[in-house]
């Protein structure tokens, strides 16, 4: 971090990934972050979802698509309007590039693209226990 600190035009661009199994997976992040002091302002973080909703369902850590929304979204609704509650993840999202529904739907497997229609079939939030890992028109019509 020094030697790009150094330069006055030596900027990176970081990736790191939120899975939505946890409600405080933001939180160790930005705590992570914090104490090794990897935030700079010569440094943007780049924080990827990948879709993998069936795989934890699959495996019983997630009950259902909603609570994956939830535990991506609530925490930064919650910072948002508490930042001095979470001071570290206050400190890490002035960091981050993009809006995290931006590199949500920027996640692998997009390879194929649903339908509207199919994707209006399709159960919403809390009622989604089932596979495939829903569609980004899905995602995009439940935020």
């Amino acid at each position: 971090m020094a030697d790009l600190e150094e330069s006055k035009y030596q900027n990176v661009e970081l990736r790191l990934s939120v899975y939505g199994r946890s409600r405080d997976e933001w939180n160790k992040l930005a705590k992570w972050a914090v104490k090794h002091q990897v935030y700079s302002d010569n440094v943007r973080w780049l924080v990827q979802m990948p879709r993998l909703f069936d795989v934890y369902h699959s495996k019983k850590q997630l009950s259902n698509f909603q609570e994956m929304l939830e535990n991506i979204f609530l925490p930064l609704f919650e910072v948002t309007i508490h930042p001095g509650k979470h001071p570290e993840l206050h400190l890490f999202l002035q960091h981050v590039l993009l809006s995290v529904l931006t590199v949500w739907m920027m996640s692998p497997s997009q390879s194929s693209i649903s339908s509207t229609l199919t994707a209006r079939c399709r159960p919403a939030g809390r009622m989604r226990t089932i596979r495939p890992t829903p569609t980004t028109s899905t995602i995009c019509m439940q935020t």
